[in-house]
């Protein structure tokens, strides 16, 4: 991040959607077995723990965070299904579970879009405060021939 921030770049860290794990016949588990994730328990928390890592990477680097996990968690909370927002046999065809649909990719646009636009009002708030302040320091020498 360190690096990223000294060449002037604005990193964002991202946390990622939930999946439905399935089982042995359908879902993720089809495609990637359920042994792999016994520590712990399930691709979901195995998941959560990466969440929770990149949390704690964005507070203590002070690096830019999109929730998108938490943001996903909030939609879910409000009565979406979360086979509304993951690719499914239902409204795909296909046995998927992991990629999203239209609306799982606009809570992905949303949260990234959000956090650039504070970066981008932070930008121009600066910009702001440094062309007042440059401004007040030349007043007087503009005046004078």
């Amino acid at each position: 991040m360190r690096a990223l921030k000294s060449n002037r770049c604005v990193p964002v860290l991202c946390t990622v959607h939930s999946i439905i794990e399935g089982s042995d016949a359908s879902y993720y588990y089809r495609r990637h077995p359920q042994a792999w994730y016994e520590s712990p328990s399930g691709a979901q928390a195995w998941l959560d723990g990466y969440n929770e890592a990149v949390r704690q990477a964005a507070m203590t680097t002070d690096t830019r965070l999109a929730d998108i996990a938490e943001r996903w968690d909030r939609e879910l909370h409000s009565g979406t299904r979360l086979a509304d927002l993951l690719r499914t046999k239902d409204n795909s065809g296909e046995d998927d579970g992991t990629h999203p649909t239209a609306w799982g990719h606009r809570i992905y646009a949303d949260c990234i879009g959000g956090t650039a636009r504070c970066h981008h009002r932070g930008i121009e708030e600066i910009s702001m405060e440094m062309l007042h302040s440059h401004n007040s320091k030349t007043e007087g020498v503009r005046d004078n021939p």
